[in-house]
C-alpha cells in the first residue's frame, strides 16, 4: 500500500534525522526508496519530495541541527520543557506530512 509505505518512510526520515545530519538521512533514503518504488510499481517523485521535507524536521536533539545545538547550549533560556515542545512539534509535523502531504504530493506529482 502506497500510503503505509510513504508513512513508514516519513517516520524513518524524521526519527533518524533527529540523531544525525539531515542531508545524510535524505541521501540514504533518496537512494534506496526509488528502488523499492520501482519494485512496488509506484511513482517515486512524490515520496522523494516528502523525504526531503521530513528530513528537515529536526528539533528534538542537539545533534539534529546546528541551531538546535546552540539552543540547547543556552541553559538559562531553555529549560527541560523544550524537549516536550520540540517533540510535540515534530509529532505534529509527522501527522501533517502523512495526512496532508501524501495526498497533495500524489495529486500534483503522482
Amino acid at each position: 500500500d502506497l500510503f503505509a509505505f510513504a508513512a513508514l518512510v516519513i517516520f524513518i526520515a524524521v526519527f533518524f534525522t533527529n540523531f544525525s545530519n539531515n542531508a545524510v538521512i535524505a541521501i540514504l533514503l533518496l537512494s534506496t526508496t526509488p528502488i523499492l518504488c520501482v519494485q512496488m510499481g509506484i511513482n517515486s517523485l512524490p515520496l522523494a519530495c516528502l523525504i526531503i521535507l521530513a528530513a528537515n524536521t529536526a528539533f528534538v536533539t542537539p545533534a539534529a541541527y546546528a541551531a538546535m545545538a546552540i539552543t540547547f547550549g543556552m541553559k538559562e533560556w531553555v529549560g527541560k520543557e523544550y524537549y516536550l515542545y520540540a517533540l510535540a512539534t515534530v509529532l505534529l509535523l509527522i501527522v501533517i506530512e502523512i495526512v496532508i502531504g501524501i495526498p497533495v504530493a500524489n495529486l500534483f506529482l503522482g
